[in-house]
């Protein structure tokens, strides 16, 4: 195994973080060198799957039909990894071609054949048949070329493979390894990702590829090769524009929901901001062009990173992490989203926080609804960690709209949002100033102790003492706005005397009663005041 620097970005990526509790660096390490044998073992289950499938080849005479299996499961068996997903390319006949006589050798007077049909808009470049066979569900289409139409041989197949790992065979009928590009094995020994032929090819064919090479560098820790590393670099303009005008939201979703939900999804970020997926992910179309958009991605995967570090690595605030007091993926949202936040108007989820959610999570009501409140009131909650002395009504009135379950994200954000700023940082993060990092630290700590000791933690929980029917009884009066107004006094006043009774707030009440009936007059007469001179002015002008 081999460890390089975040900085060496040329072809070696990988990522490191400072432990807090040592001097040592914590690090993600690439994979260099895979132990791999072309001659693997087949379960029972695929002996006796492919041996269904030759016998039926044999019955019918089909003598010049070879059978291999490819990608994935080739690639997994190598790596000495068991596969159940069995793709079978074929080289004279379609996957539905087989798949019917399959079907009748099994399933004699039944249909149990499923047809996905081609689509190329939707990334569905070949018909692909499904079968069961042996409790194994199994693919069959037939070996891809440059006409979709048309049937493919094994070389042209492989070429057109998104990856050379995953261009491998197995050749069913003579039960062996085919590596036709001749770099499949090499780079699965080695550890690159690396395109079977020129990058520009791979990646016009389809340029959701490009996210799907990052998850299988970022799953199997292996090093992006050269050709690709260059075709990105050059061609960001054109990777965004083939991006929106050639893939649909819903593919862009499910690689990227696949990639977030990856264990190490901060090693994810450090990917996607080096060869500039980043971009591609947050920037819509209409973008402003006059930002400086290089410098908020550098922020956003800093944060993330460092983020994510302090959630997994330290128990900071000690309390034991679980997804009742910290969503993983609320708090990835805040991450992601942190940067771009609607200043103008926090009532509103800015477009490009709209963008992220959109294409990055199959989002549900409730994880918007988080996004949302740490976006618009993170601001808020950042300024009061930041106060020498505490306000207990700020605070608990900022808690209340942020809620309880959505605190712990927000601290932990807190804490890598100082620390990128603070540090304003030209590189991704692999280093950290441990005695800076410290005091923002113990600053937070300082903050979540004064809530957690004035039992503020669920105060988002905090009923009224009285109901608005409860008071119009109490305080003789008719129902109308100064009632809500009484509740939001009564709620503030709760939140500043936790041990108020209800007899102190009644005489509270009362004499707030007296201020609004006050106020709402003043407003009132002035209000009359306001619309004579005003028809004074009409009258004069008709004169």
């Amino acid at each position: 195994m081999e460890t390089e620097s975040l900085s060496d970005v040329d072809i070696n990526i990988t990522e490191k973080y400072q432990s807090l509790e040592s001097n040592k660096l914590i690090s993600y390490e690439l994979s260099t060198s895979n132990s791999i044998t072309p001659e693997f073992t087949l379960t029972e289950k695929e002996k006796q799957c492919f041996s269904i499938i030759m016998d039926i080849l044999k019955k019918h005479n089909l003598t010049s039909t070879i059978c291999r299996v490819a990608g994935g499961w080739v690639r997994d068996k190598l790596l000495g990894k068991e596969s159940d997903d069995i793709d079978i390319a074929l080289n004279d006949m379609k996957g539905s071609t087989l798949a019917t006589l399959i079907n009748e050798e099994l399933y004699p007077g039944k249909n149990k054949v499923g047809i996905i049909q081609q689509n190329v808009e939707k990334g569905k470049n070949l018909e692909t048949a499904t079968i069961k066979i042996n409790n194994t569900w199994i693919d069959l289409v037939n070996l891809r070329c440059e006409d979709k139409n048309k049937i493919g041989t094994p070389v042209t197949d492989a070429e057109r493979r998104d990856l050379s790992i995953n261009s491998l065979f197995y050749n069913i009928n003579e039960g062996k390894v085919e590596d036709f590009t001749n770099k499949g094995i090499k780079d699965l020994q080695n550890g690159i990702i690396e395109t079977p032929i020129d990058a520009e090819i791979t990646f016009k064919d389809d340029p959701l590829r490009i996210l799907r090479m990052l998850r299988f560098a970022i799953k199997y820790k292996f090093r992006i090769g050269y050709n690709i590393n260059n075709y990105i670099g050059k061609n960001k303009e054109n990777i965004i524009k083939n991006f929106y005008e050639n893939i649909s939201k819903e593919r862009i979703e499910k690689e990227l929901y696949k990639i977030f939900n990856m264990n190490n999804s901060s090693f994810a970020i450090a990917y996607l901001y080096k060869f500039n997926i980043l971009d591609i992910i947050l920037l819509t179309k209409d973008y402003d062009s006059e930002t400086n958009y290089d410098n908020i991605f550098l922020k956003i995967a800093n944060i993330y990173i460092l983020g994510e570090y302090l959630f997994t690595k330290s128990k900071i605030f000690d309390i034991e992490i679980n997804p009742e007091n910290f969503n993983k993926v609320d708090f990835s949202l805040l991450l992601l989203t942190l940067y771009f936040r609607n200043k103008k108007n926090n009532n509103d989820l800015s477009l490009m926080s709209q963008q992220i959610l959109k294409f990055t999570y199959k989002t549900s009501t409730d994880f918007l609804k988080s996004n949302y409140l740490m976006c618009a009131y993170f601001d808020e909650l950042f300024g009061l960690i930041n106060q020498e002395n505490y306000n207990r009504l700020l605070i608990g009135k900022t808690l209340r709209k942020i809620t309880y379950k959505n605190i712990l994200p927000c601290l932990y954000t807190s804490i890598a949002y100082e620390y990128v700023e603070k540090n304003q940082l030209n590189n991704l993060l692999d280093n950290i100033d441990n005695n800076c990092l410290e005091n923002i630290i113990e600053k937070n700590k300082r903050f979540f102790n004064y809530i957690k000791n004035e039992d503020m933690m669920h105060i988002d929980k905090m009923k009224p003492l009285f109901n608005g029917k409860e008071l119009l009884e109490k305080l003789n009066m008719k129902a109308g706005k100064e009632i809500g107004i009484l509740i939001e006094y009564l709620l503030d006043e709760q939140i500043k005397d936790p041990k108020l009774s209800k007899d102190d707030a009644i005489e509270l009440l009362k004499k707030k009663k007296d201020e609004i009936v006050i106020n709402v007059n003043e407003n009132t007469n002035d209000k009359n005041n306001h619309s004579k001179k005003n028809n004074n002015k009409k009258n004069k002008k008709g004169k």
